[in-house]
C-alpha cells in the first residue's frame, strides 16, 4: 500500500468521524430544543414537542426528557397528559423514574389518559407487587379501553402478575369480549402458577367469540401440565370452524401432554389457512393467506422437532407460496424438525462430504430434466430443477442457479431446507 493510499484512507476516516460527530451534536441540539419546548406557555407548542419526542428515534437520549415529561402528566390539557404518558412508554425502561407519577396518574378522570398510563407502565416494565395489585383494580374500570389496557399491562408483566390473579379471574366474566380475551392472555403469561384459574379459563373455550376461545386455549397451553383437565375440551376445539382456534388448541395440547397424532394433521391443515381482505378502492374481498395462523402453526411444528416429520412437505409447499418473512420462520422450523436426521447423516459422511442422498438416508436427491437431460447427479446447470423427496412427498426448487454458485448441490439443499 502506497503512502498516498494510506493518507487517503486516513482522510476518509476523519471525514466520516466528523460527520458522525456533527450528526450527534445536531441530535443533541434538537433534543435540547424539544425539552425546552415542553415547558412553553403555549399548549400547542408543548403538545408538538411531546409528539416529536415519540416520533423521532432519539434512543436513550430521550431519557433526558423524562423529568419534563413526568411534569406534563398533571398538565391542564388532557391531550398533553395522554401524549406525555405515551412518550414515556416509548422511552421504555429508561423512564422507570416516572413510574410513581404514572401510578398517581391512574386517578386521572379522563379515560384516555388512564389507558395511556397503563400502556406506558406495561412498556416501561419492572412493576412491583403493589403496583401489579393497583393495576389489577382497573380491571373493573367503567370504561372498556381502560380495562383492556389493564389486562394488557398485566400480560406484559408475565409471571410478576401473579398477585393480580384474583382480579384477572374475575375479569374472565367481563361483558366485553376483548377484556375476556386479554384477561385470559394475562393468566397464561403467569404460567404454571395460575393453575387455580384453569376451571374458569376452560369455560371460555365455549365462548361465542373466536378471539376469546383462541386466547383461552393458548393460556391453558402456557399453564402447562397444571391444565391437564382441559385436554378433553381442547380436543373438541380441534374441529372448530376457525383456523386460529384450531391452531391454538393444537398448540396447547402439544404443550400440555405432548400430543402428536391429533395435532400434527390439524397444524398441517392450518398452513393453508386463508382470510378475506377488502382492499382499498375495491368492493370485492380478496382471499389471502392468514399469516398469523400460518406463523403459529409453523412455530408449533418446529417446537415438536422430529415428531413433526410428516409435516415437512406441507411446510415446503407453504414456503414456496409464502413471502420472505414466513420463509425464514419455515426454514427455522424445518431445521429443527430434521435436525436429528441431519446429525445421524453426518456420522456416516466422509471428510469431504457426500451427496444429500448419502448424508440423509431418508431424503433422496433427484434432478428433473428440464432440457432433455437425463435424471441423475446434478450437472449444476441453471435450467435444472431440484427435488427433495421426504418421507411423504417432494419439493421442487425453482432452479439450480444458486446451487451452481455454491459449487455443490448438497450444500445448497442443506442450507435452505435441511
Amino acid at each position: 500500500m502506497t503512502r498516498f493510499t494510506t493518507l487517503a484512507y486516513v482522510i476518509l476516516g476523519l471525514i466520516v468521524c466528523a460527520g458522525c460527530n456533527r450528526r450527534s451534536n445536531d441530535a443533541d441540539a434538537r433534543m435540547a430544543d424539544r425539552i425546552k419546548d415542553l415547558n412553553d406557555s403555549d399548549p400547542r407548542v408543548r403538545l408538538r414537542a411531546v409528539h416529536s419526542l415519540s416520533a423521532y428515534n432519539y434512543g436513550e437520549r430521550a431519557a433526558k426528557a423524562v423529568s419534563a415529561l413526568t411534569g406534563l402528566l398533571v398538565d391542564s390539557d388532557p391531550n398533553i397528559r395522554t401524549a406525555a404518558a405515551d412518550t414515556l412508554g416509548c422511552i421504555g425502561f429508561s423512564a422507570r423514574a416516572a413510574t410513581p407519577a404514572l401510578m398517581e396518574a391512574l386517578l386521572d378522570k379522563n379515560p384516555s389518559v388512564r389507558a395511556s398510563v397503563l400502556m406506558a407502565l406495561s412498556e416501561i416494565g419492572g412493576l412491583t407487587s403493589d403496583e401489579v395489585v393497583a393495576i389489577g383494580e382497573y380491571l373493573q374500570d367503567p370504561r372498556r379501553v381502560v380495562r383492556i389496557e389493564a389486562a394488557e399491562a398485566l400480560a406484559g408483566a408475565g409471571t410478576s402478575a401473579e398477585p393480580a390473579l384474583g382480579a384477572l379471574e374475575a375479569a374472565l366474566s367481563d361483558s366485553d369480549h376483548a377484556v375476556r380475551a386479554c384477561a385470559a392472555k394475562a393468566i397464561g403469561a403467569i404460567g404454571p402458577s395460575a393453575g387455580s384459574a384453569v376451571t374458569k379459563v376452560v369455560a371460555l373455550l365455549e365462548d361465542h367469540e373466536r378471539v376469546v376461545r383462541s386466547s383461552a386455549a393458548r393460556a391453558l397451553g402456557k399453564i402447562g401440565k397444571a391444565a391437564e383437565a382441559a385436554t378433553p375440551a381442547l380436543t373438541v376445539l380441534l374441529g372448530d370452524t376457525h383456523a386460529n382456534v384450531r391452531v391454538a388448541a393444537a398448540e396447547s395440547l402439544w404443550r400440555i401432554d405432548g400430543r402428536i397424532k391429533e395435532t400434527v394433521p390439524v397444524l398441517i391443515d392450518c398452513l393453508g389457512a386463508k382470510e378475506s381482505h377488502l382492499m382499498s378502492g375495491s368492493t370485492v374481498p380478496r382471499v389471502l393467506p392468514n399469516r398469523h395462523v400460518r406463523r403459529a402453526a409453523v412455530r408449533t411444528l418446529g417446537e415438536m422437532g422430529p415428531a413433526a416429520l410428516p409435516a415437512v412437505d406441507a411446510l415446503m409447499k407453504a414456503r414456496a407460496e409464502g413471502d420472505s418473512a414466513i420463509k425464514k420462520v419455515i426454514d427455522s422450523a424445518i431445521k429443527r424438525i430434521t435436525k436429528h436426521e441431519k446429525e445421524e447423516g453426518k456420522k456416516g459422511s466422509g471428510t469431504n462430504g457426500t451427496a444429500v442422498s448419502k448424508c440423509l438416508p431418508k431424503y433422496t436427491l433427484h434432478i428433473q430434466p428440464s432440457l432433455g437431460r437425463t435424471t441423475g447427479l446434478p450437472r449444476r446447470e441453471p435450467g435444472d430443477h431440484v427435488m427433495v423427496t421426504a418421507l411423504t412427498g417432494a419439493y421442487v426448487a425453482p432452479t439450480c442457479r444458486e446451487a451452481s454458485r455454491a459449487g455443490r448441490i448438497d450444500k445448497f439443499l442443506k442450507k435452505l431446507y435441511i
